[in-house]
């Protein structure tokens, strides 16, 4: 219906990995958001010393993003993170794949 603050959860796995600059769509998720609703997400990781940006475009065509732009760009789209956990949910060309599954809580405030 296009109106903001509707739902209580929101998931997207394996969809932040098509962005470069998470703050635009991580906005637009916690607007869909009522407040203190949930967004469930994976994102690819990138190793701090790889990129000046925090997030880079790799080989394969994904982004991955570093822990620190991760939460520099929760912090601006009105999320807080309440859970991160690492790991490999998935392989790519049979590698693991460095992974983060993100639990983050909208903040009251729009």
């Amino acid at each position: 219906s296009g109106k903001h603050s509707e739902f209580d959860i929101a998931v997207a796995a394996d969809v932040f990995i098509y962005f470069g600059d998470l703050v635009s769509v991580l906005e637009v998720s916690a607007k869909s958001l009522r407040p203190d609703g949930l967004l469930f997400f994976t994102l690819e990781l990138a190793d701090e010393s790889d990129t000046s940006t925090g997030y880079l475009l790799n080989p394969h065509g994904r982004f991955s993003h570093t822990p620190t732009y991760l939460d520099t760009a929760l912090h601006k789209a009105g999320l807080i993170s309440l859970q991160k956990a690492a790991g490999s949910f998935r392989t790519e060309g049979g590698e693991p794949v460095n992974q983060m599954l993100v639990v983050a809580r909208r903040t009251n405030s729009p």
